[in-house]
């Protein structure tokens, strides 16, 4: 089924909700709620303190070996929050935090960028690119070109797949994006970044926190780029996929999925990721208002494919998880 993922303009000219309202007409009374989004951001950090807080309990309270136990699931709790931030670079991408383009990456690169080492102008290209080439084998965030395998699922786990990613990048930005220039995707903003995170590493080392040197480091290697990953995976990869297709070589095809709203699926897919189909249907959209671009959709000719592309994270892992390990 077609769900037009990546050709979304051949049929949006004409559509209309039950009133007869154009959608072109509805959509520039979508304006960001900017409230919303540093809200959320806001939530993220949250999230990050309570993890350094529960670290500082820990390393208080209990032995050597308790801190380095403990550290695991406090990693996994960094990891959690890494991830839920990250999302927020791509509406950076779309110029989504704030009115003015230039503020909006400001502020990308200074709550975002650095934290993640990431800069929103080596990220932008590489990401249009996604949503230019979607389903291609020029497709530069390509992690659903994989099955969701017991062998994949380890290369997320050890970082296998995320060096695999960033040396991706690193050639994608300067041989597959539109604008064609020379760049690296490491900037001074991911230098500034790494020397932060070593900075907190060591500095936890020295004072003897190593439940925090542990959680962060575990939190922001594995846990963050397993989730991401996997967040794309799901929401990218057909059902239908042949288990033994390169699809670096052939075309995989656009696919994208909206997740029912819950509590995990509002974090797994933070930022808009929840409505991954209506995103790639009209980007320059604020993730602010997809739900209310959902309810104005459902009212079109689109219905159908929207309730055909509707799901749960849980269900889309089971029937993936399941195909890739023949269960």
């Amino acid at each position: 089924m077609d769900d037009y993922s990546n050709n979304f303009l051949s049929i949006s000219g004409h559509l209309k909700n039950a009133e007869e309202r154009p959608l072109k007409e509805f959509v520039t009374t979508l304006t960001p709620r900017f409230f919303i989004v540093w809200r959320d951001i806001l939530f993220g950090y949250c999230g990050l303190a309570i993890g350094v807080l529960l670290s500082f309990i820990v390393a208080h309270s209990s032995s050597l070996f308790g801190q380095i136990l403990l550290s695991v699931p406090i990693s996994i709790l960094f990891g959690a929050f890494f991830f839920f931030l990250g999302n927020f670079l791509h509406e950076a991408a779309h110029y989504n935090l704030a009115a003015s383009k230039k503020q909006s990456d400001r502020l990308a690169n200074l709550f975002i960028g650095v934290l993640l080492c990431q800069d929103i102008h080596r990220y932008r290209p590489i990401h249009w690119e996604h949503h230019r080439k979607l389903g291609t084998t020029e497709d530069t965030e390509n992690s659903y070109f994989n099955a969701l395998s017991f062998s994949f699922i380890i290369k997320m786990l050890t970082g296998v797949h995320l060096i695999k990613t960033m040396l991706d990048r690193d050639k994608n930005i300067s041989e597959k994006t539109a604008d064609k220039k020379k760049l690296s995707y490491f900037s001074y903003i991911s230098v500034i970044g790494m020397l932060m995170h070593i900075c907190i590493v060591l500095s936890c080392l020295y004072i003897g926190n190593y439940t925090l040197a542990f959680a962060w480091t575990g939190g922001f290697i594995f846990v963050f780029p397993f989730l991401g990953a996997l967040r794309q995976l799901l929401e990218h990869r057909s059902e239908n996929a042949d288990l033994q297709a390169d699809y670096t070589q052939i075309n995989h095809g656009a696919i994208s999925r909206v997740f029912r709203k819950s509590l995990g699926s509002s974090f797994l897919g933070s930022a808009g990721f929840r409505n991954h189909l209506f995103h790639h249907w009209l980007p320059q959209v604020s993730y602010t208002r997809l739900d209310d671009l959902h309810v104005f959709l459902k009212e079109t000719e689109l219905k159908d494919v929207i309730e055909k592309r509707t799901t749960t994270y849980y269900d889309t892992f089971l029937i993936l998880f399941r195909k890739a390990n023949n269960i």
